[in-house]
Parts: C-alpha cells; sequence; structure tokens
C-alpha cells in the first residue's frame, strides 16, 4: 500500500513504485469529478490538472515532504485546488492588461512592441465567438458580477458562468500567444 513509503527519505523500490502507479489510478477518476463539480472545467482540462497535480504529490514523496499517511487523496485534490486557482489568477491577469489595453489609445512615445501587441490584441478581439466577446465584455469592461453575467446571458448558474468566462480566457490567452510568438513578440 502507499502508506508503506510516505517515510522521510524512503527509498522507492519496484513494489514502492506499483503502489504509487495504482495510488495514480484508483485517484484519478475522484480527482477529475472534483474538478469538474467544483470548478466545472472539462474532463480534459482536469486531467491535464491531475497530472500536474500528481507529479507534485510524487516529488513530495521522494523528498520526504509527505510524512503522514491520512487521507492521501485529500491531499492531492488540494495540490489540485491550489493549482487551478492560480491558473484562474494568472489567467485574469493576463486578460485583464489585454483587454484593458485593447481600449487605450496608445500614446506617440510607446514602443513599436506595444503598438504591435495592442493591434494583435484588437484583431483578435473582433475574431472572438461572440458568446465570447459578450462575457468578456460583460466582466471586464461593464465590471459586472458573475451572477450578474449568468443571468443575462441565460446561462443557468453562476458556476456555468465561471467556466465560460474561464474557457474563453484561456482561449484567447492562446490565440494572443501564438500570434505573439509568431510576430516575434515574446
Amino acid at each position: 500500500m502507499i502508506e508503506k513509503i510516505i517515510k522521510p527519505h524512503a527509498t522507492l523500490d519496484r513494489n514502492s513504485q506499483k503502489a504509487i502507479s495504482r495510488f495514480y489510478d484508483s485517484s484519478k477518476e475522484e480527482f477529475i469529478v472534483f474538478l469538474h463539480k467544483h470548478y466545472s472545467l472539462e474532463p480534459n482540462i482536469c486531467e491535464d490538472f491531475y497530472q500536474e497535480s500528481f507529479r507534485i504529490f510524487y516529488e513530495r514523496i521522494q523528498a520526504g515532504k509527505i510524512t503522514h499517511s491520512e487521507n492521501l487523496r485529500a491531499y492531492l485534490i488540494g495540490i489540485g485546488k491550489n493549482l487551478v486557482r492560480e491558473d484562474f489568477e494568472r489567467q485574469k491577469k493576463l486578460l485583464t492588461t489585454d483587454l484593458s489595453e485593447t481600449f487605450d489609445r496608445p500614446e506617440e512615445n510607446e514602443s513599436e512592441d506595444r503598438i504591435i501587441k495592442q493591434e494583435i490584441t484588437d484583431q483578435e478581439v473582433k475574431k472572438m465567438d461572440e458568446r465570447c466577446k459578450q462575457i468578456l465584455q460583460l466582466r471586464y469592461w461593464e465590471k459586472k458580477s458573475m451572477e450578474e453575467i449568468a443571468k443575462e446571458m441565460n446561462l443557468g448558474s453562476v458556476q456555468s458562468a465561471k467556466n465560460k468566462k474561464h474557457h474563453c480566457l484561456k482561449k484567447f490567452e492562446e490565440l494572443l500567444l501564438k500570434r505573439f510568438q509568431k510576430e516575434g513578440l515574446l
């Protein structure tokens, strides 16, 4: 059982590796269901978070940082929750900066790169799916709450609105990063 290897400076032999592999397989579904239910994330996104969470969990085992064996699944899910929150904050910060710059007119003394980034951001906003454009506009330009957005867009629940916003932010961020890279701006 995996609890036997949760000891400071435990060596991971062949049996330990098997125990970790079984724990990986047996914890995956519960983890994905939890993230999907609480954060309304798509299953493939939940699986990505599971991979990263388990990598961190495994590194902590190897480093002897996990010294208790009580409720290891809860510990693993806790790692996942922290990763999701960090990801939401990172995306929010990136998009808020990019979107606020979209409506600010660049001044004459700004760098050429900033002006090009502004133009690319404007182009990508125009290409966005109308529902995504609307939810981001309501949230970031009109400063509406997620509850107001859910009602206005008939999304059914606040969680659905958050999920849609997260999906749109992630997609928009990916498009911007690809364009910025293509133009040599990163």
